[in-house]
């Protein structure tokens, strides 16, 4: 996310109440890999936990807009690099009752160079089979599986970390 703000998790609104957060979520592939980004303590929720890039999508922005200024921000990504596969519009529900509404893309990258900047710490191509190798956030298959991201050929690894 572009600034300090909650993680999709962060319980907010009261019991019973119908708010709605408007997010963005990119999953970035590239030669069967899934990028996954580890949030920084910075990050005032899911601190040290694996996601895919997210945002909040203010109000009057296109979410296509915002989710390239996100990639662009979060991973250092440009949108000329990026090839949409897939878009999907989901909503889940909090067990406080909070409303997310979810403009999930899944896009391939030309490229594997990332440049982190203060929202994560690390950032890793990981095979699909070894997700659960990390501590993802449990919204995170909800968007893989609303995307249909299914990757077959086994890659190694790759991980890099910020080093402050």
């Amino acid at each position: 996310m572009g600034t300090q703000n909650q993680a999709l998790t962060e319980n907010q609104p009261t019991p019973g109440s119908q708010h709605c957060s408007r997010v963005v979520a990119a999953v970035l592939t590239r030669q069967n890999r899934i990028c996954l980004f580890q949030s920084s303590n910075l990050v005032s929720g899911d601190a040290g936990l694996w996601h895919c890039i997210t945002g909040y999508l203010p109000h009057g922005v296109d979410p296509d807009t915002q989710v390239l200024t996100e990639i662009e921000e979060e991973s250092g990504i440009n949108c000329s690099e990026l090839t949409l596969r897939k878009r999907a519009v989901i909503e889940l529900m909090a067990s406080n009752q909070h409303r997310w509404e979810i403009h999930a893309f899944h896009f391939d990258s030309s490229t594997e160079s990332i440049m982190l900047n203060w929202e994560h710490t690390a950032y890793s191509w990981v095979e699909p089979k070894t997700l659960s190798g990390h501590a993802t956030v449990h919204w995170l298959d909800d968007i893989l599986q609303i995307l249909s991201v299914q990757i077959d050929d086994p890659i190694t690894c790759a991980r890099s970390t910020l080093k402050n």
